[in-house]
């Protein structure tokens, strides 16, 4: 008897039905973009590099250097350094990232832009919600702290008409004639190209009315013209304040001086100079007085860094 054997033989493969070989597959990267206010919080996370397979990441470069973290194994992007996301210095934060995998790698690209907001603002504390309801133009009672923060804070910060040393001395603080105009002359000039933005000073007594800052065109002796508005009712002792909103900006070099109708404090000071009318004016004629120190300091800055 014949027995016949049929061998069916079908072609085999170790590849399963439906896959590919990742050697096939290329490495795409995604670049990374965004925008964000100024002045985040340290460490806030921002995104993701999307990438198409597991893979390892590095910054090969940034600019400013320092601003960005990228994590090594997911390719999260986080703040590191906040106090390089400012508007007025770093308006756009950039870097690369090499993305790779043991076979290949790409770059991407990571662009932050940020939003201009109004840094004296974002700054306060307890004054916030008086300098948010403010007009521009007008003068905010503030506190030493946050007048503290914004000399530290913001940025090209000059001190103009007193200096700390001067204004901290060590001695007693009289009440001067009112009401009177006065200007220190210690060398401590408004810079060309800046703005006032914040002052303090020594009120003798209560003051109630018309207290004003002015600035000089280009001297000592004048002409002064107002900046913002008088200032709002204070009481005797040290008060802080800052501007809404300053577009008067100095187109030379220029001096500060302040306008009371009640005592402003003085200390004796051989070393000061200062200039001296009765009422409010806008020109000295009393220039080069020595021996007192009138107790106000401004803070001005080349950058305006307000809406």
């Amino acid at each position: 008897m014949l027995i016949a054997f049929i061998v069916l033989i079908s072609n085999c493969s170790d590849e399963k039905v439906g896959s590919k070989d990742e050697s096939t597959i290329s490495l795409v990267a995604e670049n990374f973009q965004t925008i964000i206010n100024e002045n985040p919080m340290s460490t806030e996370f921002l995104g993701t590099i999307e990438v198409n397979m597991d893979a390892e990441f590095y910054i090969i470069s940034q600019n400013p250097q320092g601003a960005i973290e990228v994590d090594a194994v997911n390719g999260n992007i986080t703040i590191a350094d906040e106090t390089l996301y400012d508007y007025e210095t770093n308006p756009v934060i950039e870097a690369t990232v090499q993305v790779s995998t043991i076979n290949e790698y790409v770059e991407s690209t990571i662009t932050i832009n940020l939003n201009d907001i109004d840094d004296i603002e974002f700054h306060l504390t307890e004054s916030k919600q008086a300098y948010k309801d403010a007009d521009a133009g007008n003068w905010i009672l503030i506190t030493e702290n946050e007048f503290n923060t914004l000399v530290t804070e913001l940025n090209e910060i000059r001190k103009v008409a007193t200096s700390d040393v001067q204004y901290n001395a060590n001695s007693t603080t009289y009440g001067a004639n009112s009401p009177s105009t006065w200007a220190n002359n210690n060398g401590l000039t408004i810079p060309e190209n800046s703005y006032v933005f914040a002052i303090k000073y020594n009120a003798f007594e209560d003051n109630n009315s018309s207290t004003r800052i002015k600035q000089s065109i280009s001297d000592i002796a004048g002409d002064y013209e107002n900046v913002g508005s008088t200032l709002p009712n204070h009481n005797s002792g040290e008060n802080y304040f800052v501007l809404k909103g300053n577009t008067l900006e100095t187109s030379n070099i220029g001096f500060l001086s302040i306008y009371s109708p009640n005592k402003i404090g003085f200390k004796v000071n051989p070393e000061s100079i200062y200039a001296c009318e009765p009422g409010e004016v806008s020109f000295f004629y009393n220039i080069d007085l020595t021996s007192s120190l009138i107790m106000y300091q401004g803070l001005s800055t080349t950058q305006k860094q307000w809406d």
